[in-house]
């Protein structure tokens, strides 16, 4: 196994635009290692807030292959693939401490962003709204949910109104 780890390089592919998981899903289908790091992202689309996972390199992804093993004209043969990233006609290639650092990364970045929407926010509690059309204003929270939406009072032209908000619009006073 450690002969094959050292004999194993990681190369750098560009792929189709937006086909990245295509690719990713080719190759290993082929029964090579391949890696598309991705990071998610809030978005807003026909009004709503949804989650999205982006590529983190848009029309690149990773492939590993073995000197001596791998048919290195395989990964240019599956769907989404376009080539090898070169520089002077050679394909370029990554250390492997490389790619788990990007891993490692990406893996955290994940779990941050999965755990920023928990509230820390308590009931009674009186925050500031932070963002929003209600930026500015202090609100008593009167309820937190597990996806991270706060239902706060905002005092407004002398009475108190009902308000969601996503846990990061608010800040603690």
């Amino acid at each position: 196994m450690a002969s094959e780890q050292q004999t194993s390089t990681w190369f750098i592919l560009m792929t189709e635009p937006q086909r990245e998981v295509t690719a990713v899903a080719g190759l290993i289908g082929r029964r090579i290692q391949a890696y598309g790091p991705t990071f998610y992202k809030k978005m807003i689309q026909r009004g709503r807030k949804i989650e999205v996972q982006k590529p983190l390199f848009p029309g690149y992804i990773f492939a590993r292959l073995k000197e001596g093993f791998d048919d290195f004209g395989l990964p240019k043969r599956v769907a989404g693939v376009r080539d090898y990233l070169k520089i002077d006609g050679r394909p370029c290639s990554l250390p492997g401490q490389m790619i788990e650092a990007i891993s490692a990364k990406e893996a955290y970045e994940a779990e941050r962003f999965f755990n920023a929407g928990a509230a820390p926010f308590e009931v009674g509690e009186t925050v500031r709204v932070a963002d929003g059309p209600f930026s500015g204003f202090a609100a008593e929270v009167y309820e937190c949910d597990d996806r991270g939406r706060v239902g706060a009072l905002v005092s407004m032209f002398g009475r108190r109104t009902k308000v969601h908000f996503d846990g990061e619009q608010l800040q603690k006073v």
